[in-house]
C-alpha cells in the first residue's frame, strides 16, 4: 500500500509540475509586446528575495521528484527548506502555501499533498 501511496504522489506531482511550467508561459504570452519597461521599481519588495527562492526550491523539487531523484527524506527535506523560505515572506498567500506544504507532507493524505502543492505552485504565479 506503501507504494500506491507513492506512486500517486508522484502522478500529482507531474501533474502539479507540469501546471506550474504552463502557468508560466501563459503569463508571459499575455504580456503586451508594444509595452515597455524602461525602469525598475526605486525601491524592491523586502521579501522578493525570499519569495523567489521558496518558488525556485519548490519548482526544482517539483522536476527533481517527476524525474525520480528525491527519496523520501530528500523530498522532505526539500519541502522544510521551500518552508523555511516561506516564512520570511510578507505575501500571506506565500506563508500559506509554504505552511500548508508541510503540514501536508508531515501528515496530510495523498489528496491533501496534491491540493498544497498545487496551492504553492499557485502562490509562486501569482
Amino acid at each position: 500500500m506503501n507504494r500506491l501511496v507513492v506512486a500517486i504522489v508522484i502522478i500529482g506531482l507531474v501533474v502539479v509540475a507540469y501546471a506550474w511550467q504552463s502557468g508560466k508561459g501563459d503569463t508571459s504570452e499575455k504580456a503586451s509586446p508594444t509595452v515597455q519597461h524602461t525602469s525598475s521599481p526605486a525601491t524592491p519588495k523586502p521579501d522578493e528575495p525570499s519569495r523567489l527562492m521558496a518558488c525556485s526550491t519548490f519548482a526544482s523539487m517539483v522536476e527533481d521528484m517527476g524525474d525520480g531523484l528525491l527519496t523520501p527524506y530528500e523530498l522532505r527535506e526539500r519541502i522544510k527548506k521551500v518552508y523555511n523560505y516561506t516564512e520570511g515572506s510578507e505575501f500571506t498567500e506565500i506563508r500559506n502555501a509554504g505552511k500548508g506544504l508541510l503540514a501536508a507532507a508531515t501528515s496530510g493524505t495523498e489528496a491533501e499533498i496534491v491540493d498544497a502543492m498545487s496551492a504553492m505552485a499557485t502562490a509562486c504565479r501569482n
